[in-house]
């Protein structure tokens, strides 16, 4: 990480010049950009493969991502004079972006905040749990009571898979002595006894730190680092096509770690197709008897990591660590002290089910608003915030006479999010021949009002007074982009920027890809999310949203949504520049 300091430490001197420099050249931007997408692409790669790989996983994908930082900087070199001729293009159209006729009455916060109570209430959401099974029920009685009628439930089966028991222990003088620890989610089950095993420490698990080691019948101790990728570096290099930031918050030093994008355990893989840089299947194809990850960047000393959530079945049984009791565990294990790990519990045929109800408008034309439903944990921020701000449409919109909604509103609740989206992908499989054929726009919110929290000196997460930096993947399309434009104008919110939705790769990184990666459909699409640094660990509790400010998001998205009513559908869906 230093030498990666050291780089965007220059590239803060090429991009920003001081007021007696001269204009910043675009020969050094072009530079400063490459570099910096090179820094990057570990990121781009990762997220493709958390979205994508699962759709289908091929021996040749492998060897595509030996070669992607090149194809990440030229790619997005190709795709820039697109983004910019499409933001020129909305910017014109701004004026011509309608408002609806009549105020939108969206709820109160305190109501808002209430839905996120209700689904926080259970202790998680984990597809085909029976938990995730109450919360379906709450969710449909919540949406009843919005004035949505004829509401569907569609099945999806899964295997749930449930830890009981789980445990490590090190071999101390004194006997083997408790040790903290989380399971890794769908890893291999042992036997009540557990495994008795030699530690053995690789490091970040490169293929150079196996060669040369024994691992056969041990527990491998790795680290696993996440990407921490700077967000203000790439607000300023690359064309966002709006970006509301009316505190001036966000600098070019602004970095967020992305803790779903383990660089060395990506997931959607198996023991047949995998990343050769992969630790958990070089620790398989090694032979180990075990894996102890440590969360070499996650915040705070927290060990509950639900990842990777990808519901492939592994082998080897695995627990995560937080990442200051890791410093002694890595002691122990360059040592060669036993442990003792145990992972018990249960792999069982369930389902979950995609949720959803219309609201009939003068036109089958139709927007579609979406958030997933289920959660690791409490999930206060994920996503009780997003079918919150889902529920609050439903109640809105329902206030505003038939006659005078222009299009009709369908909320779907999708399922299986952290079971490789199988929610959306699911719903776009099935219905991109009847529903989705009289689709306007299908717009996916994530993660709203999230407080941006940081590690304090305590060791403990601590509120800046931010929100976390939320991002509108946007359609590449005039008419979409210049909606959101209009509606982040009117409600200048903090720290919303719109991006292509290309941004990142093919699909961006959230539960809208089922849409965008589903062959054979072509729908416009957005995707709002934010990316907080307690996602998917226990932590995302109640105290992470900023109730103040929910109304203004369901506000804003009101706003958003009554212009997409009232605009041509041909407007809207035309002249895609995906």
């Amino acid at each position: 990480m230093f030498i990666h300091d050291r780089l965007f430490a220059m590239l803060n001197r090429i991009i920003i010049a001081p007021s007696e420099r001269k204009k910043v050249s675009g020969i050094w931007r072009g530079i400063a950009l490459t570099v910096i997408l090179a820094l990057i692409s570990g990121f781009a790669v990762s997220a493709r493969t958390e979205e994508e790989l699962g759709k289908e996983i091929r021996d040749e994908m492998v060897g595509e991502f030996s070669d992607s930082m090149s194809k990440l900087v030229l790619s997005t070199l190709k795709k820039l004079p697109g983004w910019l001729r499409v933001r020129k293009e909305a910017n014109k159209l701004l004026n011509q972006i309608p408002d609806f006729p009549e105020p939108v009455p969206v709820p109160d916060e305190e109501e808002i905040f209430s839905w996120i109570e209700g689904l926080a209430s259970f202790s998680h959401r984990r597809p085909g749990s029976p938990e995730a099974m109450a919360a379906e029920d709450y969710l449909v009685r919540e949406l009843e009571k919005t004035g949505i009628t004829g509401i569907k439930k569609e099945p999806i089966e899964l295997n749930h898979w449930e830890a009981g028991n789980y445990s490590l222990a090190i071999e101390t003088e004194e006997g083997y002595q408790p040790f903290p620890c989380f399971y890794v989610p769908y890893s291999g089950f042992t036997r009540e006894e557990g495994v008795v095993a030699e530690m053995v420490y690789i490091g970040k698990g490169r293929p150079k730190d196996f060669a040369g080691r024994e691992v056969r019948g041990k527990i491998v101790v790795a680290e696993v680092p996440f990407v921490n990728l700077p967000y203000g570096l790439l607000l300023k290099l690359l064309p966002s096509y709006y970006f509301s930031d009316p505190g001036k918050s966000i600098g070019l030093g602004f970095r967020l770690p992305l803790i779903f994008v383990r660089r060395n355990f990506l997931g959607y893989a198996t023991e047949k197709v995998h990343l050769p840089t992969d630790v958990y299947w070089q620790s398989v194809d090694s032979g180990a008897a075990g894996i102890i990850l440590i969360l070499k960047d996650q915040p705070t000393n927290s060990n509950t990591h639900y990842g990777p959530y990808d519901g492939i079945l592994k082998p080897l049984p695995g627990l995560w660590v937080g990442k200051y009791d890791g410093v002694q565990l890595r002691g122990y294990a360059k040592k060669g002290l036993k442990a003792r790990l145990v992972l018990q519990g249960d792999v069982k045929e369930s389902v979950s089910h995609n949720i959803y109800g219309f609201l009939p408008g003068q036109s089958e034309r139709t927007i579609i608003i979406a958030s997933h439903h289920d959660s690791p944990f409490q999930g206060a921020v994920e996503d009780g915030s997003g079918c919150a701000q889902v529920l609050a449409q439903a109640r809105a919109w329902a206030k505003i006479p038939r006659e005078r909604r222009p299009k009709t509103l369908l909320f779907l609740f999708t399922a299986g999010h952290f079971y490789a989206s199988i929610g959306s992908s699911t719903f776009a499989k099935t219905h991109k021949h009847d529903l989705l054929k009289k689709i306007d726009l299908v717009f996916v919110t994530e993660h709203i009002a999230a407080k941006e929290a940081r590690e304090a000196e305590n060791r403990q997460y601590e509120f800046t007074g931010h929100l976390e930096l939320g991002g509108i993947f946007t359609e590449n399309q005039g008419y979409v982009v210049a909606s959101v434009i209009k509606m982040l104008k009117t409600h200048p919110l903090e720290r919303v920027v719109s991006v292509p939705i290309d941004f990142f790769g093919t699909s961006p990184p959230t539960d809208v890809s089922g849409f965008v990666l589903e062959p054979d459909l072509d729908v416009p699409v957005l995707s709002w999310i934010t990316g907080p640094a307690y996602l998917l660990c226990a932590e995302d509790t109640l105290d992470k949203i900023e109730v103040s400010q929910l109304d203004d998001f369901a506000g804003a998205t009101a706003g958003l949504v009554g212009s997409l009513m009232m605009l041509k559908s041909e407007l809207i869906i035309g002249n895609n520049k995906r």
